[in-house]
């Protein structure tokens, strides 16, 4: 058992069909890929990072998506505060964040654009990443074959674009992710 990564945005009326939520699923590993940056040690780099870097696409905007607070998360800091001055400061970090991501989606868009076109054209993704020391993600596999839908990093970001291009259909402008 572990995480799932989901979609919200802040369309509280968006819903797809069972359909549609196959064409936008991301895998578990597509969650385990996002949160590498909080788990790897010594002086790894995450692997998300070092596709930053070999495709010169900023990708920051995509870890602000990790950073959108949750309610569940902002009561239970809110439990642990001892005075209004703290409960104060989770609030306003909270609304900071909010603040920070929104209106996004036709900025993520783009960033995953980007790194579609561009990383469909390099072979052998997996070999340009580093081996990390603890490989949670199958590398060797998930980074392979880009171009083709097998359960990997290529048909992950393709399901993404989808549902971005679904929501903004659908009238979202800001979009974020939730473990689940």
């Amino acid at each position: 058992m572990g995480l799932d990564l989901h979609y919200w945005t802040d369309n509280d009326d968006l819903r797809e069909t069972e359909e549609q939520h196959e064409l936008h699923y991301l895998t578990r590993t597509f969650a385990d890929f996002m949160f590498r940056k909080n788990v790897i040690m010594n002086e790894e780099e995450a692997e998300l990072d070092q596709i930053g870097k070999i495709t010169e696409v900023d990708i920051s905007i995509i870890y602000q998506m990790l950073e959108y607070p949750q309610e569940i998360q902002i009561e239970h800091e809110l439990e642990l505060v001892q005075d209004e001055e703290a409960e104060q400061k989770i609030l306003d970090d909270a609304e900071k964040s909010k603040a920070e991501i929104e209106n996004n989606l036709d900025k993520v868009l783009v960033t995953i654009n980007s790194l579609l076109e561009k990383l469909s054209k390099i072979e052998d993704l997996n070999k340009l990443l580093l081996p990390p020391d603890y490989d949670t993600l199958n590398s060797e596999y998930y980074f392979s074959d880009f171009n083709v839908d097998k359960g990997n990093f290529g048909q992950d970001l393709r399901n993404f674009k989808r549902f971005l291009e679904f929501a903004k259909e659908y009238g979202a402008k800001t979009v974020w992710f939730m473990f689940c």
